[in-house]
């Protein structure tokens, strides 16, 4: 008497448990490493967009005065060949000033981070622009 057995059973066998749960495992730490990557590269980019718009703020700022120096007949502008430094606690400024022709100032902003492990204390962010000023009347 041959007996055959017949597989009636519905569930999944050993080594397909553990195959899917390798698989499941694999996405899931592929999944968080991304989500990490993705928030230190966020931070990175408010930490430099903050510094670019303190560095534009400094410039406009340096444009109004110089604007309004104009205006007043006020020498606003003997700032010329200086070096600048301050600090907000975040990041430290540097505002340096050169001239170029008797009528025409470079200006350099610089922004670096406070921190010493942020990228922007390695590689500040730099805003440079020409200035016009009125030449002095002999």
């Amino acid at each position: 008497m041959i007996h055959t057995r017949k597989n009636h059973s519905k569930g999944f066998t050993l080594l397909e448990v553990i195959v899917s749960l390798a698989l499941l495992t694999t996405f899931t730490l592929v999944f968080a490493g991304l989500i990490g990557n993705s928030v230190s590269a966020n931070k990175l980019n408010e930490e430099r967009l903050s510094a670019t718009l303190l560095a534009q703020s400094e410039l406009e700022a340096l444009r109004f005065a110089r604007d309004s120096s104009l205006k007043s007949d006020d020498d606003f502008f003997q700032l010329k060949n200086e070096i600048i430094h301050s600090s907000d606690g975040l990041f430290q400024l540097s505002i340096e000033m050169k001239n170029i022709q008797p009528s025409l100032i470079e200006i350099t902003v610089s922004v670096t981070s406070t921190r010493t492990n942020s990228p922007l204390a390695r590689d500040p962010i730099t805003l440079k622009t020409m200035l016009f000023v009125e030449e002095e009347e002999s």
